[in-house]
């Protein structure tokens, strides 16, 4: 094989790789942003306590260590509780003008 084969090859190989990473970080924020719209929708606070069995349970059935999703949990709760607060803040401000 020539060096600008090779080269041509290589080339390809990384293009593939770029398209394939876009394609898998497009799919990841979708699966995020339709995640945190479950989330707001069907989490109240009363459901809170109940957390770690639930999380517990989500770990069993996936086979993700139920650490992992603690801590993706507690981030998208707390993501989408500050979406909430900004809307109530937003709520105020417009009131008050």
């Amino acid at each position: 094989m020539k060096k600008t084969e090779t080269l041509k090859e290589l080339e390809k190989m990384e293009i593939q790789r770029k398209e394939k990473r876009a394609k898998t970080e497009k799919r990841n924020a979708i699966a995020y942003a339709v995640l945190k719209v479950v989330v707001k929708n069907d989490v109240s606070l009363k459901d809170i306590p109940q957390l770690k069995r639930k999380v517990g349970n989500l770990a069993k059935e996936t086979g993700v260590a139920k650490e992992d999703l603690l801590e993706f949990s507690k981030n998208i709760l707390k993501r989408v509780f500050e979406e909430q607060i900004e809307k109530i803040d937003a709520v105020e401000d417009k009131g008050k003008s």
